[in-house]
């Protein structure tokens, strides 16, 4: 088959199901989670007039998608907002691989955006699909390394189980009060936000706009597993750590935080391993000021171990990716008014932006 064969097309709603179908190659066999799940992350999204997504059709049949979401950022200091795009969600019918769908559904979406967004920033390439993104002309903006807390005991429990799929019901995370912490399954995000929006950051840093009604959106996500711990003093909200439950329940990854004050974050993370939730606890090092790090690294957190030994093994370093958006652009586009997106101290980052947990 040859380029002409396929239709690279605007994805619509009624080939929810078809993409569904497709994305067991990517996302899991269950085709009806699937299909929740492309709904809400694509569908429902609140920063996107229409789903920014695109589909490769053979003969009418969808063979290929490529999805986008638009996360809220902006400059601190202004009121203006950055729509940013994460490309992810990038699957091909094994029968139509190798025909350069990936790359063509990107050079597309390209086309189609330029006119209304500025970057693209990819969390989620694989080893497989960098090269893919490296041709796109996406360029390394920092290295995906997790800061990780495991003792040997329960790296090996996680790792025994790391094929296992199980509820939250199923775990060692206890809901309730515990001390000053509330362990919850259900987010806060006027509250959140509330104390989100007191952070302080840098003049000229590019960040995460984590509002109510993105705080509200992201926490809907069907597949997620999240557990909240609330610091509370009697109904004051002083601090939060949102925590993703990987599919066996062993390894907790922080996603987002906020705090009252300096020290909130390793008060609340001397809680949440007090408690044992889990054996294995993971963050985004580039996420983390340098306060927050070193609060970490008090605790134990650190880039080296068994667990990160075996993931930069197996998956290699892994970048975190950008790109401006036209097709073709110059290192003018890389300025968002005035602040150079291409340094990882101009932005910041919390991991619930990505478009992945």
């Amino acid at each position: 088959m040859t380029s002409a064969d396929y239709e690279i097309a605007p994805y619509r709603s009624e080939w929810g199901q078809q993409v569904a179908e497709l994305m067991v190659y990517l996302w899991g066999a269950d085709v009806r989670a699937n299909l929740a799940y492309l709904r809400w992350k694509h569908e429902s999204n609140p920063y996107a007039e229409q789903p920014l997504a695109l589909v490769a059709l053979h003969e009418g049949r969808v063979v290929g998608f490529r999805g986008y979401v638009a996360l809220p950022f902006r400059i601190s200091g202004t009121s203006d907002d950055l729509i940013v795009l994460c490309p992810g969600d990038t699957c091909v019918h094994p029968e139509h691989r190798m025909a350069g769908l990936s790359v063509r559904m990107g050079r597309e979406a390209m086309r189609a955006y330029a006119d209304r967004y500025r970057l693209f920033v990819n969390w989620s390439c694989t080893k497989p699909s960098l090269p893919g993104y490296r041709r796109l002309g996406f360029q390394a903006l920092v290295e995906r390394a997790y800061l990780t807390k495991a003792g040997w005991g329960g790296t090996l429990r996680y790792l025994f189980a790391l094929r296992r799929e199980d509820p939250v019901s199923k775990s060692r995370v206890r809901f309730g009060r515990n001390g000053e912490l509330l362990v919850d399954a259900s987010p806060r995000p006027a509250e959140m936000a509330a104390l989100a929006k007191r952070q302080e950051v840098p003049s000229g840093s590019i960040l995460l706009n984590r509002d109510e009604a993105f705080l509200a959106w992201r926490f809907a996500n069907p597949l997620g597993k999240y557990v909240f711990y609330y610091l509370l003093q009697e109904d004051t909200l002083l601090g939060y750590v949102a925590v993703a439950a990987s599919p066996n329940n062993r390894r907790g990854f922080l996603l987002d935080w906020a705090g009252a004050g300096p020290g909130i974050l390793g008060e609340i993370m001397r809680g949440i391993l007090r408690m044992r939730h889990f054996d294995v606890v993971s963050v985004y090092a580039f996420c983390l000021t340098t306060a927050e790090r070193v609060e970490l690294e008090k605790l134990g957190f650190s880039v080296k171990g068994l667990i990160p030994f075996l993931e930069r093994r197996q998956r290699g370093r892994l970048p975190l990716l950008l790109r401006p958006v036209p097709e073709t652009f110059s290192e003018d586009d890389f300025l968002i008014q005035g602040v150079d997106a291409r340094c990882i101290e101009n932005w910041s980052f919390r991991p619930i932006a990505s478009d992945a947990g």
